[in-house]
């Protein structure tokens, strides 16, 4: 947490992200600084920062994690990708919201609730 503000990052600059995840933050600006967002389309997601004057894009999620370690990381993929970018985040020290579902099935489901616990 830096300045008293949780960090956050958004992976995936698509609806949810534009109509949910990126306003929350936004309504909570005194509590959350959106540093970055990234989509594996880069003007996508340029232009998502742009339109809502954060800081920062990427195309790389994990060079994004690596470079700005944010406090908390929204998920905003679609569902095949969900478990692989938590676990990322979470191995880079970041709180999660993913979108539903949170995995494909029970048994990765669990493995990121371990994995959350253990970091």
């Amino acid at each position: 947490m830096k300045d008293n503000k949780l960090t956050a990052a958004i992976i995936s600059a698509g609806m949810i992200a534009n109509k949910a995840h990126i306003p929350a933050y936004l309504n909570l600006n005194d509590k959350v600084e959106i540093l970055a967002v990234c989509d594996m389309n880069e003007a996508v997601a340029k232009a998502t920062a742009e339109r809502y004057g954060i800081p920062h894009y990427y195309k790389d999620a994990k060079k994004m994690l690596e470079e700005l370690k944010p406090d908390l990381v929204s998920v905003c993929t679609p569902n095949a990708s969900h478990k692989r970018l938590t676990a990322m985040a979470l191995e880079n020290g970041a709180n999660v919201a993913c979108e539903k579902p949170l995995a494909l099935t029970y048994k990765d489901t669990k493995e990121l609730f371990d994995l959350a616990k253990a970091k």
